[in-house]
């Protein structure tokens, strides 16, 4: 068990060294800590809910598809509406819930169901708008739906999809100012050193590589489908000003990570 859990380790290094950088930088504590406080009770949370041996269900979707619609009942920021707003805590619910959607999209075993939600998750991802997560759910779901069904048409209906929808988001971007500590935080480790930027590129290559280069018999295409997911995250930071997980400020990532690899130790390892 307690080599299963191990794997939450993984996140430490991008998290450290991301809070080594805003420090350096004269960051307030009270933001960086932030990092650091979710990930602890992460762990605490998340191996909780290993040891119970409980998954969601499909009623999570229809809630997922709800938190995403949620965003456009606040006035956003520059016409951007990405965040749901707990008193001072601004959520970034895409982050958190995609991760949990492409688990659950995968369960059907039809297909048209899922086609159809994730064209209107991408509709709502375009109009957030939001390219890094819209790109990055496709470019998984994609890969999912095509493995889904043989029909040639299907598969390829559902890449014409994806091409749209990717091209139109960043046709249409939006331009909100990158914040230094959140956006363009691998900036701020690369100005400490040659060492620590390498080391830092090094901790955000290991978020992807269990889903992609270990994933677990039981299902080894949703793995790598995450895996496609997170480093599609990670690589649309350098296109534009989008956070960059886990090593930036922002609790989001942090928690849709979790729910990847707290799915990833589960069907690695089961723990029963």
């Amino acid at each position: 068990m307690f080599r299963s859990l191990s794997l939450y380790f993984i996140m430490f290094p991008a998290i450290i060294i991301g809070a080594i950088a805003m420090n350096a930088h004269h960051v307030s504590p009270s933001i960086w800590g932030q990092n650091i406080v979710i990930l602890l009770v992460g762990i605490l949370v998340f191996s909780f809910i290993l040891s119970i041996n409980k998954t969601a269900g499909r009623q999570t979707v229809p809630a997922i598809i709800y938190l995403l619609i949620a965003p456009f009942l606040n006035s956003g920021m520059e016409g951007v509406h990405r965040w749901v707003s707990l008193g001072p805590v601004h959520l970034y619910v895409a982050s958190i819930f995609i991760p949990l959607l492409l688990i659950q999209l995968w369960k059907w075993q039809n297909w048209w169901m899922p086609f159809s939600i994730t064209v209107g998750i991408a509709i709502l991802l375009f109009l957030h708008p939001d390219a890094s997560q819209l790109s990055a759910f496709l470019i998984a779901m994609s890969i999912l739906l095509w493995n889904k069904t043989s029909n040639k048409w299907l598969r390829f209906m559902m890449l014409g999809v994806t091409i749209l929808f990717i091209s139109l988001s960043w046709i249409f971007i939006d331009h909100l100012p990158p914040v230094a500590h959140v956006e363009d935080i691998l900036y701020l480790v690369a100005e400490m050193g040659t060492g620590w930027l390498i080391a830092g590129v090094l901790s955000l290559f290991l978020l992807p590589l269990p889903f992609l280069c270990f994933p677990p018999e039981t299902d080894k295409r949703l793995s790598q489908s995450l895996g496609i997911y997170i480093t599609v995250i990670i690589l649309s930071t350098f296109l534009g000003n989008f956070p960059m997980p886990l090593m930036g400020f922002g609790v989001s990532p942090i928690i849709g990570y979790f729910i990847a690899l707290t799915w990833y130790i589960r069907e690695k390892a089961p723990l029963t």
